[in-house]
């Protein structure tokens, strides 16, 4: 028994109804559990990737302003925090492309 395609197909439970599942449908939509379990964490990822960009270039801009005093002490640990976030927001890009 093959089954049809229509447009009230929204969700099959691969793992029930393993032989019934239409030929139609991609194995990303036979998994669809993993598959919006995996879109909701590049999201997720996403999401965080743009808050640790902007973090790292509001302390670039606080180094930058404080960069007028040669002397302070602060200016390395900012730049070296910048570094950081940069290192850190380019592995969360990597992570979110692993996801597909």
């Amino acid at each position: 028994m093959v089954a049809e395609c229509t447009t009230h197909d929204t969700e099959i439970n691969a793992a029930k109804h393993p032989a019934t599942l239409p030929d139609c449908l991609s194995p990303s939509v036979r998994i669809s559990g993993r598959l919006i379990a995996m879109n909701s964490d590049a999201a997720e990822l996403s999401s965080i990737t743009t808050v640790v960009s902007d973090t790292a270039r509001r302390v670039a801009e606080v180094a930058e302003r404080r960069a007028s005093d040669p002397d302070d002490p602060v200016i390395n640990r900012l730049y070296e925090i910048e570094r950081a976030l940069i290192t850190a927001e380019r592995r969360l890009r990597d992570a979110s492309r692993a996801l597909g």
